[in-house]
């Protein structure tokens, strides 16, 4: 799996704001398998991500939000 944050567009906290997961085997433009966030999440500028497989969590940080949140996500463990 192949995780990314997308910060939205522009300078300002961003609606579009979310954490996707695109498989190793996907090709060209295709939509992420899994999502966090999108028009009515809850993060707003995500800039980093990580994954905690022990606790199958995924950790994302947020310049916006100015917080490190901890998401429980067990179907990509």
């Amino acid at each position: 799996m192949i995780f990314t944050a997308n910060a939205g567009t522009g300078e300002r906290a961003s609606t579009d704001s979310f954490v996707g997961a695109w498989s190793i085997h996907d090709h060209g433009d295709v939509p992420p398998r899994w999502m966090i966030g999108g028009p009515k999440g809850a993060l707003l500028k995500p800039r980093g991500v990580a994954l905690d497989p022990k606790n199958r969590a995924l950790i994302v940080s947020d310049k916006k939000l100015n917080a490190v949140l901890t998401y429980y996500f067990p179907e990509i463990f």
